[in-house]
């Protein structure tokens, strides 16, 4: 999450950024222009909890469209980044993940997947997508900057420079 802040520029005027962390559950640690310049943005990165438990992607999806992105700066380019080294958890009640991802999408967030590690299903996370090239899998988290530092550019450079 840092390399992308990083690559995105977080600033008042510019680039702003969200946290959904999740496992079991899942909770927003940080709404847009709450830490409104990289280096706070990094710091509160730094001061996550480390979650352990199961899998909920839809529990992140369904609360970044509902509490993240719900608050988000009108007419900006929206990109959801979502961050798994497993696979959703299946246990009675999930909600499908292309359900889940839904009003996402039709609210115009282009949803990105990052899948990292050896136990990613890739076609769970092209529900979650709209395109292909949309769901990026590295097997360690080292590949994982580089990967994120490609893909961001290109997004900024596809966005006018103006992310959020």
């Amino acid at each position: 999450m840092k390399d992308v802040a990083e690559s995105f520029g977080i600033s008042p005027s510019g680039s702003h950024a969200g946290i959904v962390l999740y496992s079991t559950s899942a909770s927003v640690k940080a709404h847009f222009g709450q830490y409104p310049t990289t280096e706070e943005f990094v710091k509160a990165v730094d001061r996550l909890p480390h979650e352990r438990g199961l899998t909920y992607i839809n529990l992140a999806l369904r609360l970044a469209a509902s509490e993240l992105f719900a608050r988000a700066r009108k007419n900006v380019p929206k990109v959801a980044m979502l961050l798994t080294d497993g696979m959703q958890t299946n246990p009675d009640g999930t909600v499908n993940l292309r359900e889940a991802s839904e009003p996402l999408r039709r609210e115009g967030v282009r949803v990105l997947a990052f899948g990292v590690g050896k136990n990613i299903n890739v076609r769970e996370l092209r529900l979650i997508v709209e395109r292909d090239e949309d769901v990026i899998r590295v097997t360690k988290f080292d590949d994982l900057a580089a990967k994120v530092r490609n893909y961001t550019a290109n997004l900024c450079q596809a966005a006018g420079e103006s992310s959020q």
